[in-house]
């Protein structure tokens, strides 16, 4: 739906938590759809949350830390291709 992509969907979200403040939280990346966020674990959605509207971008400082400590662990970048 066209709707889903108009420009008053997209909000910069600007969650208060301490953990986003400090810094805590770096380098994740999550999937947003209407209602539902969800943490990707590598090409795959982790935890999420939903409501049944628009985030307030004030929630999301309660929900995101939330998410994240229920999610797997980020992949090391440095890691070794397997030998055949």
């Amino acid at each position: 739906m066209v709707a889903c992509f108009f420009p008053c969907h997209a909000q910069q979200p600007t969650p208060q938590s301490e953990e986003v403040k400090n810094g805590t939280i770096t380098g994740r990346v999550f999937n947003v759809h209407g209602g539902r966020i969800s943490v990707a674990e590598g090409w795959n959605p982790g935890p999420e949350a939903s409501v049944d509207r628009r985030w307030d971008p004030a929630e999301l400082g309660e929900i995101i830390p939330k998410l994240v400590a229920d999610a797997e662990p980020n992949v090391a970048m440095a890691r070794r291709a397997a030998r055949s």
